[in-house]
Order: structure tokens, then C-alpha cells, then sequence
């Protein structure tokens, strides 16, 4: 079975860097 919060936490932070790097690109 797998960690679902481990998955959302993956999800959390790949959003985080598309954001900055949307930001500061």
C-alpha cells in the first residue's frame, strides 16, 4: 500500500518549484 502523504508532500513541493521558477525565470 503506499504513503499517500508522502505522495502529497511529493506533489506539495514539485508546485513549490514550478512556482519559483515561474517567478524568477
Amino acid at each position: 500500500m503506499r504513503c499517500i502523504h508522502m505522495d502529497l508532500l511529493y506533489v506539495q513541493e514539485n508546485v513549490a518549484g514550478q512556482v519559483w521558477l515561474s517567478l524568477f525565470s
